[in-house]
């Protein structure tokens, strides 16, 4: 069994109980979290801090320019 113990993951994200760490965060910034991971073993923790940023959607529409101004000048007859 995996669990965060202190702190929060940003919205958006998720962590099972087999530590896989999953989703796209919907807000940005430095979440400090101390992670626990416990079996028939034990137990041990972790601390760590996830970094989310901000995910930018590109334009639904637009040019990606012409093939002579990706390219070159294209031939003239």
């Amino acid at each position: 069994m995996v669990t965060v113990t202190t702190g929060t993951l940003p919205t958006g994200l998720t962590l099972s109980d087999s530590g896989v760490l999953s989703g796209t965060p919907t807000q940005s910034g430095n979440f400090p979290v101390t992670i626990t991971a416990t079996n028939s073993v034990g137990t041990t923790t972790l601390d760590v801090t996830v970094t989310a940023v901000p995910v930018v959607d590109p334009p639904e529409t637009g040019s990606l320019g012409s093939s002579g101004s990706i390219f070159g000048s294209r031939p003239t007859a």
